[in-house]
């Protein structure tokens, strides 16, 4: 697996992107947690990785899809994203792995799925 880091001083797009799309966990609920980031190649793309220090959930997103070069279908990331049968201007989060406490059946089957981030957002409000 990827080593995880804390947040560091300086600009870094990854701990950007988590603090501004995820001020609660999606998976525990925990507000303001302290996401801890890495990255990872699958095949030609980047992926963002980012743990959340409550519950140790760990969640992806493209390279791509978070600085938004597949918005558009002129571009080789859009393309694959289209190709795929997903919508352009969708960030697409993937749930890699589910913290070890986490019990809840509805929360366990998102693991290894991909699913629009804001319905990742979403899905903790649904279920309680």
């Amino acid at each position: 697996m990827s080593r995880f880091v804390r947040k560091t001083k300086g600009y870094d797009i990854k701990q950007v992107f988590a603090d501004e799309n995820f001020s609660s966990c999606p998976i525990c609920g925990t507000g303001t947690p302290e996401w801890l980031t890495s990255y990872k190649y699958r095949g030609l793309l980047k992926y963002y990785l980012f743990k959340c220090s409550h519950c140790a959930s760990v969640l992806s997103i493209s390279e791509a899809d978070a600085t938004g070069w597949s918005y558009t279908n002129a571009s080789v990331y859009g393309k694959m994203k289209s190709k795929d049968g997903k919508e352009a201007r969708t960030n697409y989060i993937r749930v890699e792995e589910i913290g070890l406490d986490i019990r809840d059946p509805l929360l366990l089957r998102l693991e290894k799925r991909e699913i629009p981030m804001e319905e990742l957002k979403n899905y903790r409000k649904t279920i309680e």
